[in-house]
């Protein structure tokens, strides 16, 4: 009887450690705090809105007690009646998750930001910095955006800078251009793939009577110069075919650096008006010729007209 209540022990002792192995991980980088890091927060997301200006000048990886952080500074302001007080939170958008933190220290001095926006030197507050665990950074692609709450309202804006975590290291691009073109529906007669397609669909939001998408394409062994994009919607029985700009993206070379492909040219973006489609919901699509190589590919599904 002795020897089984000691087995009984033991088993017990052996399941405990193995479940703190599983756990501790979750434990000393969620639930213990370490003072100074931003909270993560769950917030709904307004419509997104142009009205506020961003930009991160410092972002490094830095070792705080016992976690590895991300530290991040720069400025983020209202451009269209600034106030005051606000809260501020950053927002970070991979293709399958949006983490939103607390920026508690959102008002650090940056008259030089007041200036270039014409501000009365009152709203020269528009600085900031946080930290927050590099352990909620499960993706290696995150879009940057913020969201400003005051007495007015709430306000949430995107932005062209990139988050980019690879081999343990982080680092921040910033898309070559914000301009939007409004790109409407295009006749393109649509072949059957020849060749597999290596996309992503950095962005695709709504944003208003529009769909903005920024991303990129190549072929599988093939540089991207010379070839050509088309954004696809698919729903009720129809595929709706839009032109997209051409994007630089120098980044996504240096990302497939190993395959010593040039990328440059993989880059898309556009602004697609939605206002006339059939309410449904929509598959995006991506359709990419080179010469005589086909690709397309489709991707997530999102609701026009709701």
């Amino acid at each position: 009887m002795k020897i089984n209540s000691k087995l009984v022990f033991y088993f017990i002792a052996l399941f405990l450690f193995v479940i703190y192995l599983f756990s501790a991980n979750y434990i000393f980088n969620v639930l213990i705090k370490t003072g100074q890091e931003a909270k993560l927060v769950k917030i709904d997301l307004p419509s997104e809105t142009q009205i506020i200006k961003c930009n991160i000048e410092k972002i490094e990886k830095v070792n705080l007690k016992w976690k590895e952080e991300v530290y991040l500074q720069g400025w983020v302001s209202k451009i269209i009646n600034p106030n005051k007080k606000r809260n501020t939170y950053l927002v970070l958008k991979s293709k399958t998750n949006t983490l939103i933190f607390e920026i508690k220290n959102d008002s650090l001095n940056r008259p030089d930001v007041s200036d270039y926006f014409h501000f009365d030197r009152s709203f020269s507050n528009r600085g900031f910095e946080l930290i927050f665990p590099l352990y909620w950074l499960k993706e290696d692609i995150y879009n940057v955006g913020f969201v400003i709450i005051n007495e007015i309202g709430k306000y949430y804006s995107g932005s062209n800078l990139q988050l980019i975590k690879k081999n343990g290291e982080i680092s921040l691009i910033a898309l070559e251009t914000e301009t939007r073109t409004i790109l409407h529906q295009v006749s393109v007669n649509i072949e059957k793939p020849t060749k597999e397609l290596n996309y992503s669909f950095d962005k695709v939001e709504k944003s208003g009577d529009s769909l903005i998408l920024y991303g990129w394409s190549f072929f599988q062994g093939m540089d991207a110069e010379s070839q050509k994009s088309y954004f696809l919607l698919k729903g009720n029985g129809n595929i709706h075919v839009f032109g997209v700009d051409l994007l630089r993206r120098k980044d996504v070379t240096r990302y497939f650096a190993k395959s010593g492909l040039n990328l440059d040219l993989s880059g898309f973006q556009a602004n697609i008006p939605i206002k006339n489609l059939e309410k449904g919901n929509y598959q995006v699509g991506l359709y990419t010729v080179k010469g005589d190589q086909k690709g397309m590919v489709y991707d997530k599904f999102i609701e026009i007209g709701e």
